[in-house]
């Protein structure tokens, strides 16, 4: 396990408090059971007035032998970083 130690500064140069969380790394690669991007194609510099999407999500479904992950980071969602114990 691996600690890291961050903070963050606005423009004003106001900064938080420093934060630590803790990183688990195994050594087994992850089995990618199935990957989809919604739509799976866009055109981001489609020109004005036409209708094109943008953006995309990428959807990941995965596997590992490590069953018990000991932290999880939902970037789908923007969630914050989440310490399981």
């Amino acid at each position: 396990m691996q600690s890291f130690e961050y903070y963050s500064i606005d423009r004003a140069g106001n900064q938080e408090a420093v934060k630590t969380s803790y990183l688990f790394v195994d050594n087994a690669a992850p089995n990618i059971v199935s990957f989809q991007a919604v739509p799976s194609t866009f055109t981001p510099h489609a020109p004005a007035g036409v209708a094109s999407p943008r953006t995309t999500n990428l959807v990941i479904n995965a596997t590992d032998d490590t069953k018990n992950l000991q932290s999880t980071i939902d970037i789908a969602t923007g969630d914050a970083f989440s310490e399981q114990r």
